[in-house]
């Protein structure tokens, strides 16, 4: 139970810490959008040449301003800046220390991006390591993405449970029960599900999973983990069912013992009477 009850405190940790990479990430991602909407949409001519003087990146009014259609014709038309449109000193010194200040935040950029990357891959090969499998589900429930350990309990690959809700993977008895949980939106742990196999074999399972909403307060859908417990229930059943045993056969001693008494005692008095 101990391990368990580890396992289900690492999975959540795990999901929690897929939230944060994932939530950085978007922010990431806004932050290079606010930018380039910024660069693509300023008044003032803005450009960025390479080492050779030629323009890699180039907004539309910079264009404009040098007398090129868009900054495509631009970039296509210059291989050199410097030869067309000589720099006074202290322009050149601007240009090289907006230049170097680019490229200082881009570096940094790709180094975030693979410092995150890196903990994604960490992430996902404990994922991957423990004898749970782990799951997400968007807002209507259909999978984004099950950890491949599901293929040592089930024998699907991931692939294969990806855009399909979990309905479509357990006996119908048990459907209405996870659907509660999941339009009320509420959390549910250590939930016994019968799981068809591949194979078609009825399979027990322990589920557990809890929502998970954006910044604003939105449903985004359930994240949880699963794990094989059909050889725990079989044993304990077997044990459950021995010990009713014993028990049946400790009230027919209790029995026996109680008829003996009686049986012993009648002969007492019988000799008595004699």
């Amino acid at each position: 139970m101990g391990n368990a009850r580890d396992t289900r405190d690492e999975s959540s940790a795990l999901n929690k810490r897929i939230a944060e990479l994932e939530l950085a990430e978007k922010e990431l991602k806004e932050e290079l959008h606010k930018y380039r909407g910024v660069f693509e949409n300023a008044i003032e001519g803005i450009f960025q040449i390479d080492a050779d003087g030629r323009p890699f990146n180039v907004n539309p009014a910079a264009a404009a301003m040098m007398g090129y259609e868009s900054p495509e014709d631009f970039k296509s038309s210059i291989t050199n800046i410097a030869a067309v449109y000589p720099f006074p000193e202290e322009l050149t010194m601007h240009r090289d220390h907006l230049g170097k200040l680019v490229a200082e935040r881009t570096h940094d950029m790709n180094q975030e991006i693979i410092r995150r990357k890196e903990k994604e891959e960490q992430y996902l090969a404990l994922v991957e390591s423990i004898v749970e499998w782990v799951w997400e589900t968007d807002e209507d429930f259909a999978h984004t993405y099950v950890s491949p350990r599901i293929y040592e309990d089930l024998r699907y690959q991931p692939e294969e449970f990806l855009g399909k809700p979990p309905y479509d993977f357990m006996t119908p008895d048990m459907i209405p029960v996870l659907k509660r949980f999941m339009v009320d939106r509420k959390p549910f742990a250590s939930l016994q599900i019968p799981a068809v196999h591949k194979n078609g074999a009825i399979v027990l399972i322990e589920a557990s999973g809890k929502p998970y909403f954006d910044k604003s307060g939105k449903f985004k859908g359930y994240r949880g983990s699963c794990r094989d417990i059909t050889e725990q229930k079989r044993t304990m059943d077997m044990l459950q069912e021995n010990e009713r045993q014993l028990m049946a056969q400790s009230e027919t001693l209790k029995e026996t013992n109680a008829a003996l008494r009686v049986l012993l005692k009648q002969r007492e008095n019988d000799k008595k009477e004699l």
